[in-house]
């Protein structure tokens, strides 16, 4: 078992972390970072295509198969528990409130 000390803040990050019914628990501030669909497929494909170089039949077959399913049944459930969701559309900046003419 892990032990931390305590610590004013500490972040939990990672894709299943709010699936996980103790650590949700736990948490006192709970952020979801969301994206249209159209956008998350556009990003995979250009993460796999460039840094992987997957050809793009094997990039929208993992996409439709495996990557869409496991969000539908482990993630977005999850979405309406959040304290906060962010609107990660454009720039991560945006959702926030420090994009352009936002202050």
């Amino acid at each position: 078992m892990l032990r931390f000390p305590s610590a004013p803040v500490i972040i939990v990050e990672g894709i299943f972390v709010f699936h996980f019914k103790k650590i949700r628990r736990l948490l006192d501030l709970k952020i979801f970072l969301h994206a249209k669909e159209n956008l998350k497929v556009i990003r995979r494909i250009k993460r796999d295509q460039v840094e992987r170089n997957y050809p793009i039949e094997d990039v929208l077959y993992r996409y439709e198969k495996h990557v869409m399913p496991t969000f539908e049944r482990y993630i977005e459930p999850y979405m309406e528990d959040a304290d906060i969701v962010v609107n990660n559309n454009s720039h991560f900046s945006v959702g926030l409130g420090y994009g352009e003419g936002v202050y």
